[in-house]
């Protein structure tokens, strides 16, 4: 469940802005100010002792390989160019390894294609970015930069301490000049959009935040964010309504229809038994979610992993790019590093091909990302004719294979989905092992137009005396099945899941038809009050596609916020985030025609509404 963060105290009115910590491995501080942002311990290389880049050779076997099956259009003939000369470019292992396969695949796109990404605008959502590093300025597109924090036009940082956007922004588009190294997309613009400081730990309020998540959207088409809410193994935090807003209506709207593109980064809080499950920026249809991997193409202990995980990139070992100050860094790593490395790769993609909606760069994601360390037992079939891993998702995303598919990719048919009803489970409390099913018939498919599943979402309200006892998975009708909760040591949390959405990318390409079964299985008692199942995914036919999103997905939610469950019960009408922030909804006409999840969620609440709220929620915390 999705809620926008505010508090109401007696006459006075405080927002409490939602927490946010970047994922990278380059910021140790902490801070206890519910206003400021989290930031996660280090990410340290325990596991990479001793690396030393590799050297980068003009030739490599496997690019050849790759490009001499190309078919492209007359628009993308062939050509060949140079590599860039920059003096760090020798040590940008992730772009050019020379030895084995252990690189993003991306030096035969720009030699072989001469794709670069000129036509992309990548918005990095972060800490701003340094407009003035001669590797950015060249790149940096003014018009859909904006800094939120201090609200100016100019994205740079105004202290120190608040780099991580620049190196973000520098993985993306570093432009090639022989300073420092280069951007994925050298040639591709940046705009830089700054929400938060990890040197002073201020944050935007959710409202703020869905404006700049959605700023000039008809400009940037990608938006790489490589934040999200604390790894600490036993939150669960949801997106807020504002921001999930603001998100599904650029999907839907932006890019003049094609839809804008969200890539967040999973999570580095894989040592705390972390899940980026419970992330809800990660956790969602509307985002692409990236993991990590080392240059050993393994997934590090700290990385996270989940059945939301579209799939990874290099985040460990060491990642050469920009830094404040017109300097250049070479120890950035997390997931904040693979997530602008897919922002980079998407944008050569676009490049390639203009006409990509939203969901075809996530199909083309899934089915050209390369299975890796396939031997270690997390990968499963699915309808793409390949695995899935809830540690790599798809795979490794790789360049080469993405852009030649982009370029001669048809456009998958409109958006289609099945809600199924609520199933209300009898005399389920103190069980601690339920089995549930739900089916959907051939006439619910055809009734809705269904064609292939893309990704599937669990919604569930269930109690738990400690939620990190509990797993919940998700059966498909093929007998693929999906952990959607894991066990949580650190999480003695007894609220369990209430009205939280869970998504698994696990049933991609799937039929729809058949029985979905829920498992959950706890070591201490559960209640599972209700659930429900929703599909989504292609069409089956563009001439009967469906575009009422909004009047087909929010009654229940509306139901919720107004105080009831689908069952009846008379519930509050806010409810508490773990980051003990106080839950409503409220309209921002200025976010443009709403179809999103929430639809006519976003209603005005009255002043008083909110008072006895807040005074109730308070005395229960």
């Amino acid at each position: 469940m999705v809620w926008v963060h505010y508090l109401v105290l007696a006459s006075t009115v405080c927002t409490l802005s939602p927490l946010l910590v970047p994922r990278s491995d380059d910021v140790d501080t902490g801070f206890a100010n519910p206003n400021q942002a989290y930031l996660r311990p280090n990410v340290d290389d325990d596991d990479n002792p001793g690396y030393e880049p590799k050297p980068v050779i003009d030739t490599n076997p496997r690019l050849n390989e790759t490009f001499n099956k190309l078919k492209p259009r007359l628009d993308h003939a062939l050509v060949r160019r140079n590599l860039p000369n920059d003096p760090l470019f020798s040590e940008q292992w992730h772009l050019s390894n020379g030895i084995g396969t252990n690189d993003i695949n991306v030096t035969g796109v720009w030699t072989n294609y001469g794709i670069l990404g000129e036509g992309v605008t990548v918005a990095v959502v972060d800490t701003g970015v340094d407009a003035n590093h001669p590797d950015i300025q060249p790149r940096l597109n003014a018009e859909g930069s904006y800094n939120f924090l201090e609200d100016v036009d100019d994205p740079t940082p105004p202290g120190s301490g608040d780099e991580h956007g620049t190196r973000c922004a520098g993985i993306v588009a570093a432009e090639a000049n022989d300073v420092c190294g280069v951007g994925v997309a050298f040639r591709a613009q940046l705009s830089g959009i700054r929400i938060f400081s990890t040197a002073t730990g201020r944050s935007l309020p959710a409202r703020q935040k869905a404006r700049a998540l959605s700023y000039r959207n008809d400009i940037n088409q990608v938006y790489s964010c490589s934040f999200g809410p604390p790894d600490t193994g036993y939150n669960l935090s949801p997106m807020e309504a504002d921001v999930q807003r603001a998100i599904v209506s650029s999907c839907l709207d932006g890019r003049d229809g094609k839809g804008n593109i969200y890539v967040f980064a999973a999570g580095n809080g894989g040592r705390l038994g972390d899940s980026c499950n419970f992330d809800g920026y990660a956790n969602s249809i509307w985002t692409m979610a990236i993991g990590a991997i080392d240059d050993k193409n393994i997934m590090p202990e700290w990385a996270e992993s989940c059945s939301a995980l579209m799939a990874v990139s290099y985040g460990a070992g060491g990642i050469r790019t920009t830094d404040m100050g017109g300097g250049c860094s070479s120890t950035f790593s997390g997931t904040s590093a693979s997530t602008p490395m897919v922002s980079g790769m998407i944008a050569l993609a676009l490049a390639a091909n203009p006409n990509l909606s939203w969901r075809d760069v996530f199909w083309l994601v899934a089915s050209t990302a390369v299975p890796i360390n396939t031997d270690d037992g997390t990968w499963q079939d699915t309808g793409l004719g390949k695995p899935y891993s809830q540690k790599y998702g798809f795979g490794k995303v790789d360049a080469g294979a993405l852009v030649d598919r982009a370029i001669s990719w048809d456009n998958v048919n409109p958006h289609a989905w099945i809600h199924s009803d609520f199933d209300y489970p009898e005399n389920t409390d103190s069980d601690t092992d339920i089995v549930r099913t739900i089916t959907i018939t051939a006439d619910d498919v055809r009734v809705s137009n269904f064609g292939r599943v893309e990704q599937v979402t669990v919604w569930i309200w269930l109690r738990t005396e400690v939620r990190g006892e509990t797993r919940v998975m998700l059966e498909g009708p093929s007998g693929v099945i999906s952990e959607l909760a894991q066990e949580r040591v650190d999480d003695q949390n007894s609220r369990g899941f209430r009205g939280w959405n869970f998504t698994t990318m696990q049933f991609w390409g799937l039929q729809a038809e058949g029985e979905w079964k829920l498992h959950v299985k706890s070591g201490a008692d559960v209640d599972l009050r209700w659930w429900n199942v929703n599909l989504w995914g292609e069409a089956a036919s563009d001439t009967n596609a469906r575009f009422d999103l909004d009047r087909n997905y929010t009654w229940e939610r509306n139901q919720l916020l107004r105080g009831r469950d689908p069952s009846g019960s008379v519930s509050i009408v806010s409810r508490i985030s773990e980051a003990n922030t106080l839950s409503f909804s409220t309209s921002d006409p200025s976010l443009g025609q709403d179809k999103s999840l929430n639809g006519v969620v976003a209603r005005q609440i009255s002043w008083w509404t909110q008072m006895i709220s807040s005074w109730v929620m308070l005395l229960l915390i």
